[in-house]
């Protein structure tokens, strides 16, 4: 008797409103069902440090604005999700399976970890442990010690960790039989912490081809008729540069149709597609806006002319990721960290090479397949 062998995924998958994210996990969670396995997401969401400390230390540390700031993106988060439901949980209902444990602590999953053959890490900043809580969960240190462990295009979200961060990585990369990691600059975080066979992967989405998203929102039903001419995606945990720039350009620009979409305590947008309807309107569009890394990631899979705006402030670290994607594919012009008209005007009238992207991307694709494939178990094993 053989057994589908069970794939058990630790990466972010609670969103409301962050397409990439849903994306990312829909990808990864797909391309291993193809390949026969038996895969679900590990239910997992940290509690944050300020839920876990004590009432008197919470006391002692109140900030009023921060506070009250906090109250407003709740109420704002609550009037926007009954007034324009972008039906997530619809997609995620119908993609994506689950746990049937939820876990909030590495505790937790140490103590009744999922029943899995492979736990697999990543993908997204997954090991961003500038994040709170910590990202040690993700560090897979839980289950038995039998259970293959693999981090697939894990991201630090950063070019350098702090020496507390570093050393929780010494203790804890040793457990993974293979690793790969998002950006070129994870490959030296990996060796300063041990780790001197990790490669270098796309994120999940580009596992699968065009062909793919597209068949999602071909099918979809309803799809909102309206076509955007320029599209426009920003996420509001982090700042852009002279943003309302880049919007009032577009805006004057004559016989222009825009969608803005928003996500991330951003409130500023016009449209709330559907996951199914966000990847229309980005395939529908002439030319994307974004300061998204997903936001970039599906113009160049949908191959769309695009302008991508860096994170400033204490997001600047996660450029990265932007920076080394775009290295890759020798698209570095398409990112603009200065408000310029001439150069954007010119950027829209840009004629991207698709068929290098493409060709480079499918190769790229192919070594993350033989990186799982030869990773990974045969899909089926004797029962035990």
């Amino acid at each position: 008797m053989m057994h589908k062998v069970r794939v058990g995924i630790m990466t972010f998958w609670w969103t409301h409103s962050n397409y990439g994210q849903v994306l990312q996990a829909y990808a990864l969670m797909t391309f291993l069902k193809n390949l026969g396995y038996d895969v679900f997401f590990i239910r997992y969401q940290g509690i944050g440090d300020i839920k876990k400390k004590s009432i008197l230390k919470r006391l002692l540390t109140f900030n009023l604005k921060a506070f009250v700031n906090r109250r407003i993106i709740s109420y704002k988060l609550a009037k926007e999700s009954k007034l324009t439901p972008r039906r997530f949980e619809d997609f995620k209902a119908k993609y994506l399976t689950y746990s049937a444990e939820q876990y909030a602590s590495l505790k937790e999953l140490q103590n009744n970890p999922p029943i899995a053959d492979v736990y697999i890490a990543g993908s997204d900043q997954v090991w961003n442990n500038t994040f709170s809580p910590s990202c040690e969960p993700y560090l897979l240190g839980f289950g038995d010690e039998n259970i293959k462990r693999i981090a697939y295009a894990a991201s630090f979200g950063q070019k350098r960790l702090s020496d507390t961060t570093k050393d929780l990585f010494i203790r804890n990369i040793g457990r993974f039989d293979a690793v790969s990691v998002r950006e070129f600059s994870g490959l030296e975080i990996c060796k300063d912490v041990g780790c001197d066979n990790a490669i270098w992967l796309p994120d999940p989405t580009f596992l699968l081809d065009k062909a793919i998203w597209s068949s999602l929102y071909q099918s979809s039903s309803p799809v909102m008729n309206n076509v955007s001419s320029i599209f426009i995606y920003t996420l509001g945990n982090s700042l852009i540069k002279n943003r309302s720039k880049y919007i009032d350009h577009v805006s004057s620009l004559p016989n222009v149709t825009i969608s803005h979409v928003s996500s991330n305590y951003d409130f500023s947008g016009n449209s709330f597609p559907t996951i199914e309807e966000w990847l229309k309107l980005i395939d529908d569009s002439q030319f994307v806006i974004t300061n998204s890394f997903h936001g970039m990631v599906f113009s160049i899979i949908l191959n769309r002319n695009f302008v991508i705006l860096p994170n400033t402030g204490a997001a600047t670290g996660m450029n990265e990721r932007i920076t080394s994607l775009l290295e890759k594919l020798q698209l570095e012009d398409n990112m603009m960290s200065d408000y310029d008209s001439e150069k954007l005007n010119l950027l829209m009238k840009k004629q991207i090479d698709w068929e290098f992207v493409n060709k480079s991307i499918s190769i790229w694709r192919s070594e993350a397949e033989a990186f799982l494939i030869e990773s990974l178990p045969a899909p089926k094993a004797p029962l035990v």
